[in-house]
């Protein structure tokens, strides 16, 4: 129906000026090219061959005209168009030209009534020819593309192919049901075993279900075990003062709740009615979207339930029930007549005034003893005569309590905006969506306990958007993908799911040509638009009324003003993030690459000088054209322009977010830049050392490493030694062993090329790769020497991230070396106030937590480095995250709870096994191996330490030193003294060719230990007293008053 663009109102289909305010309405425009997502219906005839060579052509001809005939019937009936016949086959789409939501179940219902129709044919043409027809049928709902063709639209799509395909699959009399379709009717069919299907022209399976029966009549609400109802206590509280108001003046309301599709409209009223309990008789009827007789079904299945008729229940029985429940009324017979003929328990009809007299005799007759609550339930669908209905039943009802509880869309207002507006017994309200935290409490509601990634849970509300349904929908989808089950590898892509895209498609099908235009221009921009931008993107003559159109668009609640960014620029936001989804959705790809690329212009003229608060957007836009350019198949300079524009702004943000440190979004954005271009493009490789740093702090080791060594042959020195330089950084993760020999040789050759090229950044990551093996060496005044030139090359070259990655090192590296304590927290202040870096606060915070463990600020050494975890993981710095266990293991050392310092360590220890990383696993597993000793479980700290020797570096002096002091105290406790003393001996060795004076202490005091058990007191006191002078020089107050006690007690 079209929309008047001057007052918004909606007008019937062929009227040509508004009927509200007489302006001219829009042309009502052609099908044109659009994408939508429609159900497809395939039908042929089995075995049709044995039928031509047993007739005559002319009585084959008409036995397939009456098969055509009597399908083509069936079809229309239920809403769907025939679009071609080909040989004894015939495809009818569902959702051209108008979507509807119900579009599936209407195709699946046609699909089991072709059925039925074929068997009332093939008695007729058994007995008039002496054979049969058979047919085979495939459902598939899918997404299509729609143009415009002289005699009528053209459908293509993998949805078309698919349908076909499952025709041909199933068996004689069979109908097929793709995944899709089955999902969105699956609460109102009976279905045999799924199958996975190898289709002809399919590279995967495709999921078959074959269809038994239809279950019910018209179901749309799931009946699956539902959730509690959450957040809706004050909507509850206002419905039972309206029950209660009735109640006392025995008197009829109506009171109509208006919201969104899912918002939750039936659900508050059925547990409304439930909450009654004995106060009240409530009932409940259902408008229809389509059907014969569907003007007062909600009435048939009121009364139904007053009178207790189940729908099995045959006529006789049926009227029997009826009677008796107006045994003892007032014109009783009369009554029962109308009553009866309105519900189609009679086949005559009455005046239309002696009906609402009847219905509301009924009502009246009903509530005279208790109080009736009668819902209407889907009331935008309801005829003008059973609104009629409603509004004589809230005039006319005399001394009875009745509530009549009207449940609509926003559509019902849009048909009629004066509904009851004149009536001071009738009110109207709106239901919003639930809040932030009602959300959350409804994820976990539907989960039962299962356990969910926390971003996945954030972005499952996100766009959700405080719809239940929405919520419940996108879950669903996600369980039946397995995408809950399984843990998540990266964002998880959260899709419109095929019930929501339903609800939303026919919504928007509802809109005029010119609202869908605009719309759709508004979807592309995004969530957020702007008023300029859209006049901008739309034709010259749609321009005019762009401002009216989105008027129309916030009455029908599709839009909302917004704040805007920009000065003198009106900005919009979307009802809700799936309704832009579903525009964008609809929109050609052709359209879309034309508008992004449009729009992003737009951006640049309005942003001006502030281009770079809008550079993430103008990147995104920008690509969005490219890529669909590509996936179009155009070529042509102006082609290769966009895609170098989109690649140099990917790149260019992606640089941005690596110098703030934000780890996430630089290797989204840079990956995205590099994967623009194809394979074999130099320019891909350009980026590859940036882009493979950032992959390797969020975890994605392996393809950091592709992306190096497919750098180290391009023939470019400075951009080969950058990648040379990255690509031994990672291998710290995944190769650590002779790495450090393999770096000092290579940097021997990479700083003159890096100082030759006056290249700072490059040595600046020289610099820190060079403190990085003097670290894995245990010799942190080397390390520290390192890291302060890496951070000045880093502040010369304006490469904040990579000043960042060696500050955090620089404050790391004074907590294992020779640096005392109070020096340590007095370096971590000065960093502190030197940068405004989170990255580095973090490795701040890790630091000082250890250092105040030392001396004995437990609880505050604890907060700090959950601080400090939490901030590296919300940067997405993934594995800087988990190494801060080893931080968190150390502290609870200190405090003498060797059980939390287990947990604390096996945390970081299971997902950095995962991951394949190999460095900090030898470690971590060490440590273990110490904390697992203190609690005498000697077989699993063997384990551990096993493990460590296995995967340790050579050259990794810390890995070395703890798995040895480890297993000489587990072997120690075996009573293989000797062995032991000579492994705590070495530890002991390999310690002290370090500067770690904490760990000589360490090392010293689980000597001690080994020698106490070989029962040598005087040579165990010596090496706790050397262990002593290391703990006094470092300030580790804890650990030198823990010996001072051993020695003290003999």
């Amino acid at each position: 129906m079209p929309s008047c663009d001057t007052c918004g109102r909606d007008n019937p289909a062929l009227a040509r000026f508004c009927m509200w305010c007489a302006a001219p309405l829009p042309l009502t425009a052609a099908i044109g090219h659009a994408r939508k997502v429609v159900t497809v219906v395939f039908c042929d005839v089995v075995g049709s061959t044995p039928m031509a060579e047993e007739l005559d052509p002319e009585r084959v001809r008409s036995v397939m005209s009456r098969f055509f005939d009597e399908m083509r019937s069936v079809l229309e009936r239920h809403g769907g168009s025939v679009e071609k016949y080909i040989g004894d086959a015939l495809m009818a789409v569902f959702g051209i030209p108008v979507v509807r939501e119900d579009d599936a179940l209407r195709a699946v219902r046609a699909a089991a009534d072709m059925r039925e129709a074929l068997k009332a044919l093939n008695t007729d043409l058994e007995r008039t020819i002496g054979l049969s027809i058979a047919t085979r049928t495939g459902v598939n709902t899918g997404e299509v593309t729609v143009g415009d063709a002289e005699r009528g639209p053209v459908i293509l799509g993998d949805a078309v192919n698919v349908a076909a395909r499952l025709q041909q699959a199933a068996p004689p009399g069979g109908i097929l049901l793709g995944r899709d379709t089955y999902r969105l009717v699956r609460e109102s069919v009976m279905v045999g075993e799924a199958s996975s299907l190898l289709l002809k022209g399919k590279g995967e399976a495709v999921t078959a279900y074959p269809l038994v029966q239809l279950t019910r009549e018209m179901v749309e609400g799931p009946p699956r075990p539902r959730p509690p109802l959450v957040g809706r206590g004050d909507e509850l509280g206002l419905l039972r003062d309206t029950f209660e108001g009735v109640v006392r003046d025995r008197a009829c309301r109506l009171l109509t709740v208006v919201g969104v599709a899912g918002v939750g409209k039936s659900r508050l009223a059925a547990e409304f009615a439930a909450s009654l309990d004995e106060m009240a008789t409530a009932v409940t009827g259902r408008c229809l979207p389509y059907g014969d007789g569907i003007t007062f079904w909600p009435v048939a299945e009121i009364v139904g339930q007053l009178a207790g008729i189940d729908a099995q229940d045959p006529a006789d029985i049926a009227r029997t029930k009826l009677a008796a429940l107006l045994e003892g009324a007032d014109e009783g017979g009369m009554l029962f007549d109308r009553v009866a003929a309105a519900t189609g328990l009679e086949t005559g009809t009455a005046p239309m005034q002696e009906t609402f007299w009847a219905i509301r005799r009924l009502f009246e007759w009903v509530g005279r003893e208790r109080p009736l609550v009668v819902a209407f339930d889907d009331l935008h669908r309801a005829e003008p005569a059973l609104l009629d209905l409603l509004e004589y039943l809230l005039g006319s009802s005399r001394d009875v309590p009745i509530l009549l509880l009207c449940l609509a869309r926003q559509d019902l207002l849009e048909e009629r905006p004066d509904w009851l507006l004149q009536a001071a017994s009738a009110s109207t309200w709106h239901l919003e969506p639930l809040g932030d935290g009602e959300t959350a409490e409804l994820i976990e509601e539907i989960l039962h306990g299962e356990r969910l990634d926390p971003d996945l849970r954030d972005r499952i509300a996100e766009v959700g958007g405080g719809n239940p349904l929405f919520v419940e929908e996108i879950l669903q989808m996600l369980r039946d993908d397995g995408a809950l089950e399984r843990p998540p590898t990266g964002s998880v892509a959260i899709s419109v799911p095929p019930t929501i895209h339903a609800l939303l498609g026919a919504r928007l099908d509802r809109l005029s040509s010119r609202e869908r235009t605009v719309i759709r221009a508004a979807a592309v921009i995004g969530n957020v638009f702007w008023w300029g931008a859209v006049v901008d993107l739309v034709s010259e003559d749609l321009r005019p009324h762009v401002g009216s159109i989105l008027q129309n668009l916030v009455r029908r609640e599709l839009i909302t003003a917004d704040r805007s960014s920009f000065v003198g620029e009106d900005a919009f936001r979307f009802h809700h993030l799936l309704i832009q989804e579903t525009a964008y959705r609809e929109t050609p790809k052709a359209s879309r690459t034309d508008l992004h690329a449009r729009f992003a212009r737009w951006l640049e003229q309005v942003a001006g000088e502030r281009i770079g608060e809008y550079e993430e957007i103008l990147a995104f836009h920008l690509e969005q054209a490219a890529r669909y350019l590509l996936e179009l198949g155009q070529t042509g300079t102006e082609v290769e322009r966009l895609i170098e524009r989109a690649h140099g702004s990917l790149a260019e943000a992606g640089r941005r977010a690596l110098a703030r440190g934000d780890m996430s979004a630089a290797a989204n954005l840079l990956g995205r830049s590099h994967d623009l271009l194809p394979e074999g493009d130099p320019r891909r490789l350009s980026i590859a050392p940036e882009l493979a740093e950032a992959l390797t702090e969020t975890a994605d080791l392996a393809r950091a490493e592709t992306l190096l060594e497919a750098a180290l042959g391009t023939g470019d020195p400075g951009l080969e030694a950058h990648a040379q330089v990255v690509l031994l950084i990672l291998k710290e993760f995944m190769e650590p062993e002779r790495r450090s020999e393999e770096a000092l040789q290579v940097l021997q050759g990479v700083i003159p090329v890096f100082e030759s090229l006056g290249d700072d950044l490059g040595l600046a990551r020289a610099w820190r790769l060079l403190g990085d093996v003097h670290w894995n060496r245990s010799s942190y005044a080397e390390a520290d020497r390192a890291f302060e030139r890496a951070i000045d090359h880093a502040r010369k070259a304006g490469a904040s991230w990579e000043e960042a990655a060696s500050l955090r090192q620089y404050t790391g590296s004074g907590l294992y070396g020779p640096t005392s304590v109070p020096e340590v927290i007095r370096r971590c202040e000065a960093v502190s106030s030197a940068t405004d870096s989170r990255s580095v606060e973090a490795g701040v915070l890790r630091t000082r937590g250890v250092a105040y463990a030392m001396q004995g600020r437990f609880d505050e050494g604890r907060a700090l480095v959950r601080q400090s975890a939490q901030i590296l993981e919300d940067l997405g710095l993934k594995l800087r995250a988990l190494f801060v266990s080893d931080a968190a293991g150390f502290v609870e050392t200190l405090a003498g709870d060797h059980a939390a310092a287990e947990r604390a360590l096996r945390a970081g220890y299971d997902t950095i096994d995962e991951l394949g990383e190999r460095a900090y696993l030898s470690t971590v597993s060490a440590l273990l191996a110490h904390a697992i000793c203190e609690q005498g479980r000697y077989e699993d700290a063997a384990m551990f330490c096993s493990l460590a020797e296995e995967v340790g570096a050579d050259d990794d002096i810390t890995t070395q030193v703890l798995w040895r002091s480890a297993r000489a105290k587990v072997i120690a406790a075996a009573g293989e003294l000797d062995e032991a003393l000579r492994l705590a001996r070495a530890a002991v060795t390999l310690a002290e060719e370090t500067d770690d004076i904490n760990m000589q202490g360490d090392a010293l005091v689980d000597l001690a230990a080994v020698i106490e058990v070989a029962g040598d007191p005087s040579r165990r006191d010596d090496a706790l007293r050397r262990a002593h002078e290391r703990y006094v020089a470092k300030g580790n107050v804890v650990s030198a008053a823990e010996v001072e006690r051993t020695l003290a007690a003999g």
